[in-house]
């Protein structure tokens, strides 16, 4: 009688335990980049913050199944480390000669796009590369900005100006030494922004390129029990953050403004 009680509870032990490892949340290595990217990522202390890791902490907290481990690494650690599987994910951009090589969600940390800003009330018409002819831009140099527009900057059909910085850019546009200015839109929105130049500047409807977009690449090489399956999830979990407004409030908080499609 003694035995057979005992040998309940036991089993219930048993049973207890395996359903405890079941549930237990399975870890995912982040390799985040030691590197300053404003406003999307800045280094305090030598550590990251800023909107990207917000995003990417905020998707896991809604995946009860995945525990995030973030582990602060060098940029080249982390691209060698993503292809290898010694991490789990990280953040890249979608190229073609990646697609093949890792797990890409559905949607995006973000969107890279590229538009023309000039200064508040000098709008003017643009449907391509023909309507920039004989305009003065800014642009950061050795920054390619897409074919068709280097192109026509080496053909000189308009006046380009290669800056070290977007402030330089900013501070001619100004002052209208520069007719317009093209980079990344949130970047500049930022930079107007440390400068007290927003509402000074506006920008161009129609981007000069295609949006690029930035992921929370998954490694197939991944110790997670099931890849494809962790990229379906962040996949639900990214598009319920864009659709419910939490990627808007998240740039919100650090007073910017989220530029998505």
């Amino acid at each position: 009688m003694i035995r057979r009680a005992w040998l309940g509870i036991f089993s219930g032990w048993l049973l207890l335990c395996s359903s405890a490892a079941i549930s237990a949340p399975e870890k995912v290595v982040f390799g985040v980049m030691r590197l300053a990217f404003p406003p999307f990522q800045v280094l305090q202390s030598g550590q990251p913050a800023g909107p990207d890791l917000d995003t990417v902490i905020e998707a896991f907290r809604r995946m009860p199944d995945y525990e995030l481990d973030i582990q602060v690494m060098p940029f080249k650690r982390a691209r060698h480390e993503i292809y290898t599987g010694r991490i789990d994910v990280t953040t890249m951009y979608k190229t073609p000669d990646r697609i093949d090589k890792l797990l890409f969600p559905d949607t995006p940390i973000r969107w890279s796009i590229y538009k023309i800003a000039v200064p508040a009330g000098k709008r003017f018409e643009f449907n391509g590369i023909d309507d920039l002819a004989g305009r003065r831009f800014g642009k950061l140099e050795k920054v390619p900005v897409s074919q068709a527009f280097d192109v026509a900057a080496e053909e000189k059909k308009f006046e380009l100006y290669e800056l070290k910085s977007f402030k330089n850019m900013l501070e001619m546009l100004n002052l209208e030494r520069l007719e317009a200015v093209v980079g990344h839109v949130q970047v500049i929105d930022y930079v107007a922004m440390t400068m007290d130049l927003r509402g000074r500047i506006e920008f161009l409807d129609k981007p000069v390129r295609p949006a690029k977009e930035l992921h929370l690449a998954v490694s197939p090489q991944s110790k997670v029990s099931n890849p494809e399956a962790l990229r379906k999830a962040l996949s639900l979990s990214f598009k319920s953050m864009l659709d419910d407004g939490t990627y808007d409030a998240i740039y919100r908080a650090y007073g910017l403004t989220y530029e998505g499609l």
